[in-house]
């Protein structure tokens, strides 16, 4: 699937999964900043309010390194990720992993008790190799982005593309996972993906009938 310009009409739909809070990275001023809330339409929660849902973050450097402790520092409106206690560079590829949100009631009844599990990912190039995330979204060549669940290719799924300007455009992965989309204007795009899971279990006392994984990677247009 190729896309030719971000802007075409008719092809800028909102997502289906609208509406629907999701972690993203976020380069500012040097630092990285981890926001939770809708990008699409700037809306970022806040400490002492919803933000406080993430309780934990696994970040994780790509490629991944063993030197430096990694970790974060709840702000205002946003969680600072740390190296070494000092601000993570924006010129670090990191991913991001929240797997403590509690189990929820879908308000589906074909789908029951759900586990939220949060993922997001900030690339440099435009080349990049998977990550260890259960719901992956991968650069792999310029403009060109790879689904990958538990590393294997998500065919025919739909992602949404966020450009800076808060215009969406839904796509559907072809057959090898992938999507192909030009970035017409200079800012931060996040690009995002849901996959559930059909996988039961218990979480903290609370059964659940699925899991679901929600991912997004950011990618900066100079």
């Amino acid at each position: 699937m190729k896309i030719n310009t971000l802007y075409a009409a008719g092809l800028l739909l909102l997502s289906a999964n609208a509406g629907a809070h999701a972690l993203w990275v976020e380069p500012v001023e040097g630092a990285v900043h981890v926001c939770f809330g809708e990008y699409g339409e700037n809306l970022r929660e806040k400490t002492g309010g919803t933000l406080d849902k993430i309780t934990d973050l696994e970040v994780i450097e790509l490629p991944q390194s063993t030197t430096g402790q990694l970790g974060f520092t709840r702000q205002v409106d946003y969680l600072l990720l740390t190296k070494n206690a000092e601000a993570l560079s924006d010129k670090q590829a990191v991913a991001i992993r929240a797997g403590k949100s509690k189990v929820r009631d879908s308000k589906d009844p074909k789908i029951g008790m759900v586990k939220p599990m949060q993922y997001a990912r900030f690339a440099m190039s435009d080349t990049e190799p998977a990550s260890t995330l259960a719901l992956d979204i991968q650069p792999v060549a310029k403009n060109t982005f790879k689904l990958n669940f538990n590393g294997k290719p998500l065919a025919k799924t739909v992602v949404t593309v966020i450009a800076p300007n808060q215009w969406q455009r839904e796509l559907k992965t072809n057959e090898a996972g992938e999507v192909t989309f030009n970035k017409p204007w200079k800012g931060l795009y996040v690009i995002e993906a849901s996959h559930l899971e059909q996988l039961k279990g218990e979480f903290e006392g609370q059964k659940f009938d699925a899991v679901r994984h929600a991912s997004t990677l950011s990618v900066r247009q100079e």
